[in-house]
């Protein structure tokens, strides 16, 4: 599943910020976050903005994302 990290918040009626503490503190590594750098090419400024940032987990994750935020 991925979505712009606002929008994770406002599914799981939270913060942005409390999505990605949730996600560190269950060790969740995205599949893909638009903040990290893909290590490929040339190193650009990637977006932190939660409207522009996206994540992408599992299904299995989101269960344990869920859970920690409620």
């Amino acid at each position: 599943m991925s979505a712009h990290l606002e929008d994770w918040a406002e599914e799981l009626v939270c913060t942005p910020d409390e999505v990605l503490g949730a996600v560190d503190s269950a060790g969740i590594d995205p599949l893909v976050d638009t903040a990290e750098s893909k290590g490929r090419g040339k190193d650009r400024d990637r977006p932190e903005d939660p409207a522009l940032r996206s994540l992408a987990i599992t299904t299995d994750e989101l269960d344990t994302l869920t859970n920690l935020i409620d």
